[in-house]
């Protein structure tokens, strides 16, 4: 039976996966990103394959629903400072990230253009409730699958 790197190793993450990919044991077929990765500058973006609408990859942070506008700028204007600091992006890029910083207004706006398709992708793909359970539980974020 033919078992697959991430059966056998976690590669749940670019550092991780890299080190399959350059040893031979793993292929990448795509980078989840709008631009090629520098880590993996030969690799296609999905739009580049012609699939543009898998290219988002974004991890960002959200406030709960009412937090105040007042609030959201503040958190916003220190995440773009951050992501702006040559010790913040030295650190991201020792993890293979890239950033590409957004304010809030503008990450919200990405994440509800992408809803559709991802709703869609989900229902029409068959993932069940127990999978992301589980994915839950690995990534420590208990009760967001609960609802």
């Amino acid at each position: 039976m033919r078992q697959t790197a991430s059966e056998r190793d976690d590669c749940d993450t670019l550092v991780a996966a890299l080190a399959l990919i350059r040893a031979g044991r793993l292929r990448a077929l795509l980078v989840m990103a709008p631009e090629r990765l520098t880590a993996l500058p030969v690799v296609p973006t999905p739009a580049e394959a012609g699939m543009p609408q898998f290219a988002l990859s974004a991890g960002g942070l959200v406030a709960p629903v009412g937090t105040a506008r007042a609030t959201v700028a503040l958190l916003s204007d220190a995440v773009m400072r951050a992501l702006a600091s040559p010790e913040v992006r030295a650190q991201l890029a020792s993890q293979q990230l890239e950033p590409m910083p957004l304010p809030s207004a503008a990450f919200g706006a990405l994440i509800l253009s992408d809803l559709p398709f991802r709703s869609d992708f989900v229902r029409h793909s068959r993932v069940r409730l127990e999978f992301c359970k589980a994915l839950a539980e690995r990534w420590s974020l208990r009760g967001l699958t609960d609802r």
